[in-house]
């Protein structure tokens, strides 16, 4: 996200800005990439089929890199963190939400890729 010459930002400003419009754009699903609609993924519901693990982590990633939040960036790891949660349901969102409140809890922050391996696990 580019900042307007002359602006500044505080940090916390920019995580919310990116936050704020990596959500607009789970809510807006007709945003388009060439005519095609891009959808967002549907949720992942914890099945211990690889395959199913597979095919919504490729749609997941897929989205993000046509919405520009595949940067593993300091700046957008809130967003992603926050999106991967919108596309869990089931028993694995449950697992994703006390993950984050015991890492909150104890300072660490859960990177994307690292809350993507757990939800593996």
């Amino acid at each position: 996200m580019s900042i307007p010459h002359g602006e500044t930002q505080q940090p916390d400003a920019t995580i919310a800005n990116i936050d704020k419009r990596a959500m607009n754009r789970v809510d807006d699903l007709s945003t388009t990439d060439k005519g095609k609609i891009t959808p967002f993924p549907d949720p992942f519901d914890g099945s211990s089929d690889p395959s199913e693990f597979k095919n919504w982590l490729s749609r997941l990633l897929r989205w993000l890199q046509k919405h520009c939040l595949d940067d593993p960036g300091q700046k957008v790891e809130p967003a992603r963190i926050n999106l991967l949660g919108k596309t869990l349901k089931g028993s694995v969102i449950m697992y994703y939400c006390q993950r984050m409140a015991d890492r909150e809890a104890k300072g660490w922050p859960w990177g994307f890729w690292e809350a993507v391996f757990e939800l593996r696990d």
